[in-house]
């Protein structure tokens, strides 16, 4: 599923993955690009050099995109609880 991904974001640091990894890691807009697997040594050389400024210090968790994400813990968790429990 690229949980690395996930955790990466979470950490502050930018992720270049492959257009097979489900999209649902894009959890922060502009942390996160996909590049085809056919594209070149090159371009995923010179993409990634792009994306290094992009690296927050400290983690990323505080920010809003995260409140909504099903990566969130009480996101998460009420959906289990309505999973279980039923509406209510």
């Amino acid at each position: 599923m690229g949980m690395v991904a996930i955790e990466a974001q979470a950490s502050g640091l930018p992720v270049l993955a492959s257009e097979k990894v489900p999209a649902e890691v894009l959890v922060l807009p502009g942390m996160v690009k996909f590049l085809g697997l056919e594209k070149s040594f090159r371009e995923w050389a010179d993409t990634l050099m792009e994306m290094l400024p992009l690296r927050r210090q400290g983690d990323t968790v505080s920010e809003p995109q995260w409140a909504i994400s099903s990566f969130n813990m009480e996101v998460c968790c009420s959906r289990l609880k309505e999973v279980y429990l039923g509406h209510q």
